[in-house]
């Protein structure tokens, strides 16, 4: 089951609970990264939004925790897969692209 879009959005939603309940960076993304390794490592076909939604949380945890390089490159990637799926002109795309240009005013 983890091998599939709903045991990365799961994983996800582990690591944005975590950060919502005020718990270590740390923890959430990882998280966050086992998701991202599930999603990478699968050999069944996981959804590009749910993906994408991972990467903007894992972009967002590491802003909040001041490493902003490495937000915006978890948010382009992000960009990348909404654009290729043909799902970036959507609120969550519109979402995406306002986080990664709070994320370049504050570098």
């Amino acid at each position: 089951l983890l091998n599939t879009s709903d045991g990365v959005s799961a994983l996800r939603t582990l690591g944005d609970v975590g950060l919502a309940k005020g718990d270590d960076h740390a923890i959430a993304m990882a998280h966050f990264l086992e998701a991202r390794d599930l999603a990478r490592r699968s050999t069944s076909c996981i959804d590009p939004e749910v993906v994408a939604g991972l990467l903007t949380s894992i972009g967002s945890s590491l802003h909040s925790s001041g490493n902003a390089e490495q937000a915006l490159e978890a948010l382009a990637e992000a960009r990348r897969l909404l654009h290729e799926s043909g799902s970036l002109e959507t609120a969550a795309g519109a979402a995406l692209v306002q986080r990664m240009g709070l994320v370049r005013h504050d570098s």
